[in-house]
């Protein structure tokens, strides 16, 4: 008869109340958000390129010491020429735009009321949130 598989306490196998294996991967790669980098550059730490203000003091845990580093993408280089290759690439490139374009969500966008569609039957008299509505739609 096949031995039976040995048991693993449960916060191990799901996570438990602690977040067990699965907090600790996903926080494993976890950058900067992107109101963090937008209140950084307001605040002059660092410039639209995500490059500091001020230099960086030397850190021997981080790559390169902690002197070629990345605002906008939150990463730590081990040299100037590995910097300055990423900051050609598209990825960075990319988050630059996003910072110069986007606006960051505010606390006033997230509590004002949206409308997340047409519903299915909606009637002109429905309309909960007091929004214009379409001719095209009041006569379906």
């Amino acid at each position: 008869m096949p031995q039976r598989r040995k048991k693993v306490h449960k916060s191990k196998r799901k996570g438990g109340e602690t977040g067990g294996i699965h907090k600790r991967l996903s926080m494993k790669h976890k950058t900067k958000d992107f109101d963090q980098i937008v209140s950084a550059i307001k605040n002059g730490e660092m410039n639209v390129n995500g490059e500091m203000a001020k230099a960086m003091p030397i850190d021997e845990d981080k790559p390169g010491f902690g002197q070629f580093y990345c605002g906008v993408c939150d990463k730590h280089f081990i040299s100037q020429a590995v910097y300055l290759k990423h900051c050609t690439q598209g990825p960075h490139k990319s988050k630059v735009k996003r910072v110069q374009k986007e606006k960051p969500w505010t606390v006033e966008d997230a509590k004002g009321r949206i409308d997340n569609g047409p519903k299915l039957g909606r009637k002109p008299w429905d309309n909960d949130l007091n929004l214009p509505v379409n001719q095209n739609q009041a006569n379906q």
